[in-house]
């Protein structure tokens, strides 16, 4: 198991402001919102009145744009109190999420114990939250008692540990999931599993690749753990080929990819 490099749970300041200023325009970002938007329209109940739980929400950037598009699909009412809420272990994150109406909570993600309950949400995503746990099984254990029975969640990781770099030891990652691993946890956690896929599989082979070669030439851990800047065009191509991934996700599932996506439902 690896060691943080930073203390444990609360992310880098570059790559928080990232996750900020980059949500809504970035390649990466946006596909992963919208796999999670897909997932919540085709397995939540249709009606108004649900409560959203973003477990893991850094600054919130993410957990307003998918807030504002569930609103629109008339499955959240923003102007219910405590529709929208925040969990996350940094408190320099309680004034952003404020900022983007995400009433925010202070908890120890590893600790089960430390999550409290009986505020029933309907719906909750874990997005790329469950590598930075030394123990994942106790936030998914101590989560329960916050969700309403038959509570909806998406849950999103990092794949594969051949892919396990200096960007993911500068972030704090614990390890990196195959799809049965992740469905292993989530089941014996006390969720039942919907769905289940790989995604960005067109990066799984460049990305191999780069660890590879990085590895033999012994390159050393990264100074920045900013997102790869990339050129206008390069990021509307990479939101072309995500936009396919999709369509495709509708009716298959992928073999490889650099992250795994998991739709299930609290049993009980």
């Amino acid at each position: 198991m690896r060691e943080f490099m930073q203390r444990p749970g609360c992310l880098p300041e570059d790559h928080r402001k990232d996750l900020e200023c980059l949500a809504d325009v970035y390649w990466w970002h946006i596909h992963r919102r919208k796999v999670v938007l897909w997932l919540v329209n085709r397995f939540l109940s249709a009606h108004q009145g649900h409560r959203y739980l973003d477990v893991g929400c850094g600054p919130g950037a993410t957990t307003h744009l998918i807030a504002e598009e569930l609103s629109r699909s008339g499955l959240l009412d923003l102007d219910s109190p405590g529709s929208v809420a925040g969990m996350d272990v940094d408190p320099e994150l309680k004034e952003p999420c404020e900022k983007y109406g995400v009433a925010f909570e202070l908890v120890d993600l590893d600790q089960e114990d430390s999550l409290g309950g009986g505020d029933g949400f309907s719906l909750f995503t874990l997005l790329d939250v469950l590598e930075h746990l030394k123990n994942p099984q106790a936030l998914l254990s101590g989560l329960r008692s916050k969700l309403a029975p038959g509570a909806l969640g998406i849950v999103t990781v990092p794949a594969f540990e051949q892919l396990y770099s200096s960007w993911d030891v500068g972030l704090g990652h614990h390890r990196r999931y195959t799809m049965s691993g992740l469905v292993s946890i989530l089941q014996q956690g006390g969720y039942e599993v919907l769905y289940s896929s790989y995604l960005y599989g067109f990066a799984f082979f460049p990305a191999y690749l780069v660890r590879r070669l990085g590895k033999r030439q012994k390159q050393p851990p990264l100074q920045g753990l900013e997102f790869p800047r990339v050129p206008s065009w390069m990021n509307i191509l990479m939101g072309w080929i995500c936009a396919a991934e999709r369509k495709y996700l509708r009716w298959g599932r992928l073999p490889l990819g650099t992250s795994v996506v998991a739709a299930v439902r609290k049993k009980g």
